[in-house]
């Protein structure tokens, strides 16, 4: 399993795409990859990201469970989101608590 990591802005990004647009949701559900670089991500960082957990095409859980992570993640002073959808789990890089 890979461990890469999306940077704060990225998370942002992709959590307000997720939250709110439509057509990103739709085309993130049939290409993560795609979808993730149209946000800014970069190839070695994209490569760095688990294949499973992220980057399969998947279905996503509903906009308002992405916008209540979004409210939570801008709130922490959490370093990282690690996205195994429909699930979210904020994380400093640590176990889990």
């Amino acid at each position: 399993m890979q461990d890469g990591k999306l940077s704060r802005e990225h998370s942002v990004a992709l959590l307000e795409k997720l939250a709110k647009d439509d057509a990103f949701r739709a085309g993130f559900e049939k290409d993560p990859d795609a979808a993730l670089r149209s946000i800014g991500v970069d190839e070695a960082t994209l490569a760095s990201l688990d294949a499973a957990g992220c980057r399969a095409p998947m279905r996503l859980a509903g906009k308002a469970v992405f916008q209540a992570e979004l409210d939570r993640y801008r709130d922490s002073e959490e370093e990282c989101l690690t996205m195994i959808s429909p699930l979210l789990r904020l994380g400093s890089g640590e176990a889990s608590r």
